[in-house]
């Protein structure tokens, strides 16, 4: 085994380890994607939950004063 063959062997063994480190970046990167899009996507369902629970609420106090100026206005006029 000559020098050349030394060094070709040392710079290969090089890139496979630069190569599998990259890899391995890259699986943590789309495992941390991953991680961070399910808990944005538990928050966002929350607040649509909440959103929703609000709107019912409130859609629930205007038929509430719709039906109690219907009853004052009815008193009113007869």
């Amino acid at each position: 085994m000559g020098e050349y063959d030394i060094k070709l062997a040392d710079h290969e063994a090089t890139i496979k380890a630069w190569s599998a480190q990259k890899a391995a970046q890259r699986k943590i990167l789309t495992e941390t994607d991953h991680i961070l899009n399910d808990r944005i996507y538990t928050d966002i369902a929350n607040e649509e939950e909440l959103y929703s629970y609000k709107k019912k609420m409130a859609k629930e106090i205007m038929k509430r004063q719709q039906d109690a100026f219907y009853r004052r206005q009815t008193k009113i006029l007869g």
